[in-house]
């Protein structure tokens, strides 16, 4: 009994826990970051934006330890003087991760995940205050920083841990880590005879970047983040574009959405113009012959009322992202009506944000035009068929 007692005593005034990632078939959840970010040419502020990164993870395989890990990063953007995030691009990708965080097994050609083996903990029991160095990748696309330069660059550096303290938040005990990096890169040799194709790249990258993040040991992954970044690229040619910034994101844990309800729920309303399915996404409810002011985005007198319908079933499950997409009509001679149905679907987010059914950060809107027509466009029912907007409620 005594020998309990001290173990017990002295692991209180030397707290430590393990940091070991679990992974168990099935388990599925998302972690949705907001990064503002600040683009400065030559030290002169250029523009600014806001970035929605939700990643949303599925355990393929795994019994308690690794695991193979199918991943979708769905990325969206807002200008500083909106108040909408528009879709800007969606990658899905499978890896295996190790009980420690390290990854692997990432196709060759994926931008994405851009930080690769952040967070990696230590082996073992790991005491309060400790502080651990373990390597990770930066991985840059300049194809979508540097239109002409299609290439990939892995960049390897060295992050610095600290094991700050053990807190409560959401009910649940949280282990809280900070993370430092910073690098500096220069292309060797090889590098410079693939720029020789192109008249500008970069001759130097310098990284820095810090997190907080806040480790859930009952699940076994992280629970939340808070950081900043800044980025430099001096070019061939002196300019130097700097991109710098925060995040901030916290993991929604899964839970299974009950889509047959959600149909029953739409069924039951009095609008015949309302239609819900269930897709693999999650639930996808159209408002078909949505009425709007001819090649406008204001909805016509008596056209709110539908979405005033919609807007009590989607208080009723508060917790659930939403996309709001817009499609159009084609009538002969008519432009690929992209532009219309953004701001369609822009139009009907807003309300659905007015009326405080989603936050900002809960709604992503996707303008597809005449691209996707569930009508025939050469007649006047299918054209009506093909007006309308869908509003989808994510599975996960």
């Amino acid at each position: 009994m005594f020998a309990l007692f001290a173990f017990f005593s002295s692991s209180r005034i030397f707290p430590q826990t393990r940091f070991n990632y679990i992974h168990n078939k099935g388990d599925k959840w998302h972690l949705t970051s907001i990064i503002d970010e600040e683009v400065l040419v030559n030290g002169e502020y250029s523009s600014s934006s806001q970035i929605r990164n939700k990643i949303s993870v599925e355990v393929v395989e795994g019994e308690g330890d690794g695991g193979l890990l199918r991943v979708n990063y769905q990325i969206s953007e807002k200008a500083t003087d909106s108040d909408i995030y528009s879709w800007f691009e969606n990658y899905e990708v499978e890896y295996r991760r190790d009980v420690r965080g390290r990854i692997s097994g990432i196709r060759t050609e994926s931008p994405v995940p851009m930080t690769r083996n952040i967070p990696v903990y230590p082996d073992g029991f790991v005491p309060l205050g400790a502080g651990w160095t373990a390597s990770g990748v930066e991985v840059f696309d300049f194809k979508k920083l540097f239109f002409q330069i299609d290439m990939l660059l892995e960049i390897p550096f060295a992050a610095h841990y600290k094991y700050l303290e053990s807190i409560e938040r959401d009910g649940r005990r949280m282990e809280r880590v900070s993370i430092d990096c910073s690098y500096q890169w220069t292309p060797d040799l090889d590098t410079l005879k693939l720029f020789d194709a192109y008249a500008w790249f970069p001759v130097e990258i310098i990284g820095t970047f810090w997190q907080e993040v806040l480790w859930d040991a009952s699940s076994g992954r992280n629970y939340a983040e808070t950081g900043g970044f800044e980025y430099s690229y001096l070019m061939n040619d002196g300019i130097v574009f700097t991109f710098k910034g925060t995040s901030k994101g916290q993991a929604v844990y899964y839970t299974v959405l009950d889509k047959n309800s959600i149909i029953e729920e739409i069924e039951d309303l009095t609008s015949d113009d309302i239609r819900a399915k269930s897709i693999d996404e999650g639930v996808s409810i159209s408002l078909n012959d949505i009425h709007f002011v001819p090649d406008e985005a204001r909805m016509l007198s008596g056209e709110e009322e539908k979405l005033e319908e919609i807007v009590g079933v989607l208080r009723r499950y508060p917790d659930r992202d939403i996309l709001v997409v817009g499609h159009t009509a084609k009538p002969p001679g008519s432009s690929d009506g992209w532009e219309l149905s953004y701001q369609r679907a822009q139009a009907v987010a807003r309300f659905l944000i007015e009326r405080g059914v989603r936050t900002e950060s809960q709604v992503v809107i996707r303008g597809m035009g005449h691209s996707q027509p569930i009508g025939d466009n050469s007649t006047t029912e299918g054209r009506k068929k093909n007006r309308r907007v869908e509003i989808v409620i994510l599975e996960n």
